[in-house]
């Protein structure tokens, strides 16, 4: 077959097999670009994520086509930076300082450990990643007031806007302790949001008129910040006005601005025409992108969305409607995926995010917004309060499916946010799992992006052990997903019933979970809970991995998962320690799961939750005596507290503890578990533990 390799903008067309693997396909374009195999990174794109090939896959398991480029990107050698954390907290505590000596030799520190001239990606990242996930070095600067070393931070590509856990910008910080200087320094800045408000606070006008800070109000005026924003309470800086003087300044500031429109030539002042069209809409609860139509109705000063072109015309309510005058901030998102240019558009409450497939039509699209915001917030008064139009929920649902389409048969199984039912899809005899879950106790524990998470991540997955999502639907008041049914429970049930499994029986088990996992990091898709009661039987007694509400797409070393979740007895120290989660998190995970197959209990598991952590991050794993000694060598190996030194999926499949394994026969299903499907249906539906071993297969 034929396939394109981008590299250096210069188009590399080859002809190979589609059984070739992915290393041998750098071996032939190191004859093109001179580059070595370990500097070569391959990406594909796929419609809503990049992905980096894995160096043991073959071409057809990508799928890859003429239709489909990939892209070659040198990968720069550079040693070890060891633990992001210690840069960020030697330079939060020379922010606080002020010392911008002890600062630059940080820097020179930094420098000498790459052995490489600084490079600019890297630096920014350690600026603005926050201390233990709470401030940034220039928030801390713009709090001590050390305005020297915030201007260095910027011209360093600290991220000027850039908000805390608590809900603060830097400007906000500055206006609020009243430091003039740094006030300055950030809104001299060019990427500078002098409006920004956050979820909690208004912006630095509101800040510095109610910490009676006159001269800093007058600066924020004079650079034209928005004297007439509301913040989140409702309120507008002269409302919240310290002391007199601050009283008559903004309104004698918003009456200059009034006299001076009466001065402006009339044809400025022309009402901008009205704009409509169609655009894409995304948003992180959407498990695919809807085309939606815009309306900039320059007539009653409004930015309104709707679903289609038809709702429009038949005059149905916008889903979204914001007032130009209250709109803070539209910009061009600088995204790199083909044939998608994202404009942002951002008020108090919301960001809704759109793109064209043209550059010139999300130019042409921003520039109409900005004008008609420039023309409403300077020649209109400000209407009456204008109430926020959302919609009721995230846009999950598949036409022609519904909850009428499927009858319940019994519930079996439930959980803190619903129940799981098995279903009978009318009219066709089909048996499948509903899962349901209740949206207001999603949006109350701030799980519903997970819940959105597993739709979109499963849609977009077939393998032999995934389980799969068939339709994606929702009410008023769930959502509901239809999924394989498996009969036989899940893998805890097995393990409560048997204590543990003997070698064979685990090394089967835990290689087709490998199987699963080594797929899903074949997409830059992280799992992040894996454990017996996410791995389903099926009806034959294979595995089905299920539950992903806790995974997440496009994760690599560079773009490591920062949240804190998963089951806590199967942590990696790298959670643990908050310096982010890529791939070896689930190779750590899947030694976990292992060792308890074989001994009955996770590894270091106490009740104890803090002890339990302390022992995950200090302790050595334990093995009982006559433990097998391949088993012992290969847990060791993946429970390695260094994410970088654990095994790879290669390196796992390669180990000895599988020399009688044939992977092949094992992803084609052709090799028989070691339980019957008699057997699991037994100890499904029983209490008992330690049961007789009769039905297991030889």
């Amino acid at each position: 077959m034929k396939i394109h390799v981008l590299f250096n903008n210069e188009r590399i067309e080859l002809s190979v097999d589609a059984s070739l693997t992915v290393t041998k396909l750098k071996e032939i374009l190191k004859t093109y670009t001179s580059l070595d195999i370990d500097m070569q990174k391959l990406i594909l794109q796929l419609p809503t994520h990049k992905v980096t090939l894995n160096n043991s896959f073959t071409l057809s398991q990508y799928n890859i086509s003429p239709a489909t480029p990939l892209t070659l990107k040198q990968i720069n050698a550079r040693n070890s930076m060891g633990d992001m954390s210690r840069w960020v907290n030697r330079l939060v505590v020379t922010c606080q300082e002020g010392n911008l000596e002890k600062f630059y030799e940080i820097l020179k520190d930094f420098e000498r450990c790459k052995k490489n001239s600084l490079e600019i990606e890297d630096l920014k990242t350690i600026l603005n990643t926050p201390l233990n996930g709470k401030w940034c070095c220039i928030h801390y600067a713009a709090y001590c007031g050390h305005g020297k070393i915030l201007k260095e931070l910027l011209e360093l590509s600290a991220d000027c806007n850039i908000i805390t856990d608590d809900h603060w910008t830097p400007l906000q910080i500055s206006c609020f302790q009243g430091h003039i200087e740094c006030v300055k320094i950030i809104i001299s800045h060019p990427l500078c949001n002098i409006n920004k408000m956050t979820s909690e606070r208004g912006t630095g006008l509101h800040l510095s008129s109610s910490c009676g800070h006159t001269q800093i109000v007058k600066l924020l005026l004079e650079n034209h910040i928005n004297p007439t924003l509301e913040d989140p309470s409702g309120r507008t800086a002269l409302e919240l006005a310290a002391n007199m003087e601050i009283a008559e300044i903004i309104p004698r500031y918003i009456g200059q601005e009034l006299l001076q429109k009466y001065k402006v030539n009339t044809e400025c002042t022309e009402r901008p025409l009205g704009f409509s069209g169609e655009v894409f809409y995304t948003a992180p609860w959407l498990i695919n992108d809807k085309q939606v139509y815009l309306v900039l109705d320059t007539q009653n000063g409004n930015f309104n969305h709707y679903k289609t072109r038809a709702a429009y015309v038949d005059e149905e309510l916008p889903d979204y409607s914001i007032a130009f005058t209250k709109i803070q901030e539209v910009k061009i998102l600088s995204e790199s995926i083909v044939e998608k240019y994202f404009f942002l558009i951002s008020g108090q409450d919301i960001k809704l995010k759109y793109y064209t497939n043209f550059l010139d039509m999300t130019e042409e699209w921003t520039k109409r917004i900005l004008d008609a915001i420039g023309f409403f917030r300077t020649f209109v008064p400000p209407p009456a309060k204008v109430q926020l139009i959302k919609p009721p929920g995230p846009e999950i649902n598949e036409e022609g499916i519904n909850l009428d389409n499927f009858e319940i048969i019994e519930e079996v199984g439930s959980g803190s946010f619903g129940k799981v039912f098995k279903v009978n899809k009318k009219y066709c005899d089909e048996i499948y799992a509903l899962k349901s879950l209740n949206k207001v106790t999603l949006r109350q524990r701030k799980q519903l992006k997970y819940a959105i998470a597993e739709c979109k991540i499963l849609k977009t997955i077939r393998h032999p052990y995934i389980l799969p999502l068939y339709w994606a639907f929702q009410s008023d008041t769930h959502l509901f997903m239809v999924l394989e049914f498996c009969p036989l429970g899940d893998f805890s049930k097995l393990l409560s019933y048997l204590h543990h499994l003997t070698v064979p029986q685990a090394k089967f088990y835990i290689a087709e979970i490998i199987l699963a996992i080594e797929h899903l990091h074949s997409l830059d898709i992280i799992y992040r809970d894996l454990k017996p009661q996410n791995i389903l039987l099926d009806s034959l007694g294979h595995i089905r991995l299920a539950d992903f509400g806790l995974a997440k797409q496009n994760v690599t070393q560079e773009n490591p998962a920062m949240s804190f979740c998963g089951s806590p007895a199967y942590l990696p120290p790298e959670l643990l320690a908050q310096s982010g989660v890529w791939k070896p998190a689930d190779v750590y995970c899947i030694g976990a799961n292992l060792f308890e197959m074989l001994t009955g209990d996770p590894p270091f598991f106490t009740e104890n939750i803090n002890v339990l952590y302390h022992r995950i991050a200090t302790a050595t794993l334990n093995f009982p005596v006559n433990f097998n000694e391949e088993a012992k060598d290969l847990i060791s190996k993946l429970m390695r507290r260094t994410p970088e030194e654990r095994l790879t999926m290669a390196e796992i499949k390669q180990h000895l503890f599988f020399n009688d394994l044939n992977w092949d026969e094992l992803q084609k299903k052709n090799v028989s578990p070691p339980f019957s499907p008699q057997y699991l249906n037994n100890v499904r539906s029983t209490e008992k533990v330690g049961g007789s071993m009769f039905d297991v297969k030889k």
